[in-house]
């Protein structure tokens, strides 16, 4: 567990450049509705309309403790609408929901399949694969 780094990249962000950090689940997330209906419909002066605001925070990157496997998507209605917010926003994903399930396990196993390899690649390649 790595937490106690990012807690002091989050303590010299905010003291050498006031960026706030701010922790939440995804069900939290899910529960608190990320991103404003006003917001979506086009905007502020400030704002742009995919703007992804917590707590009355714009939130420019969103960095992934969680969601790398199907149990951590629950209550699942809340936590997936939660996903699905932060992935249609202009915050920085990290990673972004397709770089996650690229690096799954069982999406690689898929991936890597004889029959898979042949639709993406030239057969001169899958022959050096097998």
């Amino acid at each position: 567990n790595n937490e106690l780094d990012h807690r002091k990249l989050e303590s010299a962000l905010f003291r050498d450049h006031g960026i706030i950090a701010l922790r939440r689940s995804l069900a939290q997330l899910g529960e608190a509705g990320v991103v404003s209906e006003a917001l979506r419909r086009g905007g502020s002066a400030s704002l742009g309309p995919r703007a992804l605001l917590v707590d009355g925070h714009e939130i420019t990157v969103a960095y992934f403790r969680t969601g790398y496997w199907p149990g951590h998507y629950t209550p699942s209605a809340a936590c997936w609408a939660a996903r699905e917010a932060i992935e249609a926003s202009d915050a920085v994903k990290c990673p972004s929901a397709l770089a996650q399930l690229a690096g799954m396990k069982k999406v690689q196993q898929l991936l890597a399949a004889p029959a898979t390899l042949r639709r993406f690649l030239p057969e001169v390649v899958t022959a050096r694969a097998r």
